[in-house]
């Protein structure tokens, strides 16, 4: 039964098979953005207080969440408010959390020193963000992940500031 009384046929399945449905439902990308913190894929742990129970912890697990900016500002300010939001029992079992830069466009030389400077400047942002997060927070190294988009003079480039594979870093 739901809180309003309403049977729900979710519930009436085996906890193996209600499990295997949370899985699927939870394997996917959220966007954390800086208009809203609120959970997007969640709608499922809203409708009763026991799928609530059983989900909770599968959705924190299956669920990359992402966050894109063209400044360290504005990345760092969703990143917080976003930790901020989940629930402290619930911040330690985040697996993945993706930050996709855009570096503006330059060309020659400074175009490189801009690069590198980028690459520091968020590598430099789990540093910033630490004393920012909840206690709770997991080890920001373990689950950040940092794609820098530059431009090297010739075309778009890729570096990743953070390795989120266990791939070498390339080189800048």
């Amino acid at each position: 039964m739901t809180e309003q009384g309403l049977p729900s046929h979710l519930l009436a399945l085996p906890r193996e098979l209600r499990d295997i449905i949370y899985e699927y439902t939870f394997t996917t990308v959220v966007q954390i953005t800086d208009r809203s913190s609120a959970s997007h894929n969640a709608g499922l742990l809203s409708t009763c207080h026991q799928t609530r129970a059983e989900a909770v912890k599968l959705y924190y697990l299956r669920t990359t969440f992402e966050t894109t900016g063209h400044d360290r500002r504005s990345v760092e300010g969703n990143l917080v408010r976003f930790f901020r939001s989940v629930p402290s029992q619930s911040v330690g079992l985040i697996q993945a959390v993706y930050v996709h830069v855009e570096v503006p466009i330059f060309t020659g030389d400074f175009a490189v020193y801009r690069h590198r400077n980028q690459r520091m400047r968020y590598e430099n942002l789990y540093v910033s963000l630490g004393p920012r997060l909840p206690r709770q927070a997991p080890g920001l190294r373990k689950i950040l992940k940092v794609k820098v988009w530059s431009w090297n003079g010739r075309e778009n480039e890729e570096v990743w500031t953070s390795n989120p594979y266990g791939e070498k870093m390339p080189r800048v």
